[in-house]
């Protein structure tokens, strides 16, 4: 019996790969041709700012993550964004607890956990799912520190992967912070199995991008903001069957160790330097087609993260974003 229902599910998962390959509703999603990759993060609770929703509204935000309660609202702001851009990318975070990813543990039986714990917000996105572009199952700002935990890693990914899309989503198989992505060649390629999979399931994997100080040198921000380059370096050598898997930054800006109220652009800069470290930003992502953008921290809550509140600047990413919008379609 067992091998039977093991057969039935590798028959299906088959059927599905090949179905979304006929049609095309599940392939990777190219950051190449955006004129901009700012996006937002928005953070749930109180209503949302008039800045915010002239954002939205305006059809020009590329990216987007959002809370999985969002979708249960009648005004939810997911629903908004597609409508105003169908081309925006959808990012839902609904990740497992660091806590739960262990090597003791049995792979499969962590996946159960997450799906079990996690099926009311399922249940919200399923109904949705045409709207949600990539869904990370992953704990926030967890990554493998061995090569021994990236094989584990890969056996959670195998079990994981096919079963998240089978729910109709794109999966997200990774979601460091900042300066925790992986960049030792024995890590990366340890972890290549889990990429491929990611790749074949039309997935990506995801980062942070802060910067600590405001830099515009490459070379520094690349421990940083850009640090994922530096991870591609080594796959395009190395594995360039999975050197173009997607990648999203879902969190960026400015940080300096974490602190809500202290170490955010606004305790930290002005209005005008933050616009311009955006500028050059922007510039950098947009040299990696393989980047689909960032969602900068934060904008929605005002009572939380107040340093990072990007409500202050939204005004300034309004005017860059449509100025972004405009000149591409002059070309």
């Amino acid at each position: 019996m067992r091998f039977h229902k093991y057969a039935f599910f590798i028959l299906s998962v088959s059927v599905l790969t090949s179905a979304m390959a006929a049609t095309g509703q599940r392939a990777v999603l190219s950051g190449k041709g955006m004129p901009s990759k700012l996006g937002l993060l928005y953070l749930d609770g109180g209503r949302p700012s008039e800045h915010l929703l002239r954002l939205v509204d305006g059809g020009k935000v590329p990216i987007m993550k959002i809370p999985a309660g969002d979708f249960a609202r009648p005004d939810s702001l997911g629903l908004r964004l597609k409508k105003a851009n169908p081309k925006a990318i959808i990012v839902v975070g609904v990740g497992a607890q660091s806590k739960e990813m262990k090597t003791d543990r049995e792979p499969a039986q962590v996946y159960e956990d997450w799906a079990k714990e996690k099926q009311g917000d399922l249940r919200t996105l399923a109904a949705h799912k045409d709207k949600v572009d990539y869904l990370s199952f992953m704990p926030n700002m967890w990554e493998p520190k061995t090569p021994e935990q990236a094989e584990w890693y890969c056996r959670y990914i195998a079990y994981a992967v096919p079963r998240v899309a089978e729910m109709g989503f794109r999966p997200i198989i990774l979601q460091s912070g900042v300066g925790g992505l992986p960049i030792e060649p024995q890590i990366l390629k340890a972890m290549v199995p889990a990429m491929r999979i990611a790749k074949k399931y039309g997935g990506a994997w995801a980062c942070h991008g802060y910067t600590l100080g405001y830099t515009t040198n490459p070379k520094q921000e690349s421990y940083y903001s850009l640090r994922y380059r530096r991870a591609y370096d080594y796959l395009k050598k190395a594995h360039r069957d999975v050197a173009d898997l997607p990648m999203i930054l879902m969190e960026g800006g400015v940080d300096k160790a974490g602190n809500p109220d202290k170490d955010g652009w606004q305790a930290r800069g002005t209005t005008e330097k933050y616009g311009q470290w955006l500028r050059w930003f922007d510039s950098q992502l947009l040299k990696d087609p393989y980047v689909l953008g960032v969602c900068l921290f934060k904008i929605g809550n005002v009572n939380e993260w107040k340093s990072f509140d990007l409500d202050p600047i939204a005004p300034w990413l309004e005017t860059y974003l449509g100025e972004k919008g405009a000149k591409q379609g002059r070309r």
